[in-house]
């Protein structure tokens, strides 16, 4: 038995209320089971009971077991000191408050609905990615559409508070979050880290100074990434970006506190996916967008935030993956699926985190209608709904059924799903 399912049946009432009452035989009603608190403290607040004939106010604590109460401290948290009704699986001890009165306890292993508990075990032990997957052709449409939108605004929450947390740590200054955003998700999983702190150790204001400057601005980041300190490599190109750099680093005073080269990641990856060319894209971009925040707040539509990650490469890249590797076929920009993961991955959460720190639904809204615009994802986890019948048209379905996915199913969160309430009620 979890805990979470105790949850479940004490606020949706799923047990026989026949002749309730706690374990000391004392007659029990339930008014109201009080506002379920995802915060510290008691797990509802605020609930209404009559025990033997006397109303209570206050809050109700579950546990699997009673002595959870003591294994968790409760005993000497204050916090605890207004619960009137304990609620339990199996009564293992009398538990007493900071006053030493017997805390008021219902026990609900005998009253529990054993359809409903063994429904519940076969969605949580299910091995299959998707617990619910028998269910589903039984639960309502609207259910799902319903759950999808839910699970979307979750996943871009999320995604909001990391940024939002990165906006706290740079003094609250949206130029640099912006940008620290923006540089990590051009690390595209496996150069993340990196990118990450090339976008925290330049100042978003030298893109601005340097701006229409490719060639300065590739100096910039190759140079601060530390990939300019190879001293074999007697490329020309090569050459005139560590000149510019140094040139750059000693007008601006930079401490040489540069990231290590060995910190790039080349193994395994596709040439099209070195860091070096995912650089001289972000170089590309920044030479011509070298206010990203400033972009998201003239509320772009999709082709115009999509022709921003279109700037062509320099003349050296189209013809090099790397210092000193040359290559042929290498696409002039970014492609299409990668300018769309940016907008999905970067943009639309920038706006969702700026919206929340400025409370402008506006923000939201259009995040929402960038992401119903694009093409959706195509991954093991779409598929994997497409085949039992979820719709996947838009990228708003995509980011909605990779969330349903990562934050209900992947971690049995089945009680907080809807789907997963109406399969349980089939």
């Amino acid at each position: 038995m979890k805990e979470e399912f105790l949850h479940y049946i004490w606020r949706f009432q799923k047990f026989d209320q026949n002749k309730l009452e706690t374990t000391d035989g004392k007659p029990l009603a339930i008014f109201d089971t009080g506002h379920y608190n995802t915060d510290s403290g008691p797990d509802f607040k605020q609930a209404n009971l009559s025990i033997d004939g006397i109303k209570w106010a206050g809050n109700v604590e579950i546990h699997v077991k009673a002595s959870d109460w003591l294994k968790h401290n409760h005993q000497s948290d204050e916090a605890y000191g207004s619960v009137i009704l304990h609620v339990v699986w199996i009564q293992d001890q009398i538990i007493k408050n900071a006053d030493g009165e017997v805390i008021p306890t219902l026990e609900l292993h005998d009253r529990s609905d054993k359809d409903l508990e063994n429904r519940y075990i076969a969605l949580v032990r299910n091995l299959y990615p998707i617990p619910c997957k028998n269910y589903l052709p039984s639960i309502r449409e609207i259910t799902k559409l319903d759950m999808m939108e839910q699970a979307l605004i979750h996943r871009l929450e999320l995604k909001a508070q990391e940024i939002l947390e990165i906006y706290r740590n740079q003094q609250k200054d949206w130029p640099q979050t912006c940008q620290i955003w923006l540089f990590r998700h051009f690390g595209f999983k496996v150069n993340t880290e990196p990118f990450t702190e090339l976008g925290k150790r330049i100042p978003w204001k030298l893109f601005a100074w340097h701006q229409q400057n490719p060639f300065q601005i590739e100096a910039l980041l190759f140079g601060v990434a530390g990939l300019l300190q190879n001293n074999t490599i007697d490329h020309e190109y090569y050459k005139s970006l560590k000149k510019e750099f140094k040139f750059l680093a000693s007008k601006n005073k930079f401490k040489e506190n540069y990231i290590e080269a060995e910190q790039w990641k080349f193994l395994r990856l596709r040439p099209a996916n070195f860091p070096t060319l995912r650089m001289a894209q972000l170089a590309a971009f920044m030479a011509t967008n070298p206010h990203p925040y400033t972009l998201l707040e003239s509320f772009p539509d999709v082709k115009k935030l999509d022709d921003a990650f279109k700037n062509e490469l320099s003349p050296f890249w189209k013809t090099h993956y790397h210092f000193g590797k040359t290559g042929k076929g290498i696409p002039k920009h970014m492609g299409q699926n990668s300018r769309d993961l940016l907008i999905i991955n970067v943009a639309a959460p920038l706006m969702f985190a700026i919206g929340l720190e400025k409370e402008d639904q506006q923000y939201f809204d259009t995040a929402l209608e960038w992401l119903e615009a694009l093409t959706p994802e195509k991954n093991r986890i779409t598929k994997n709904w497409e085949e039992l019948g979820l719709p996947n048209n838009t990228a708003f379905d995509s980011q909605a059924l990779i969330g349903l996915y990562r934050h209900f199913c992947e971690n049995k969160q089945c009680l907080k799903c809807k789907i997963g309430n109406e399969a349980l009620q089939s």
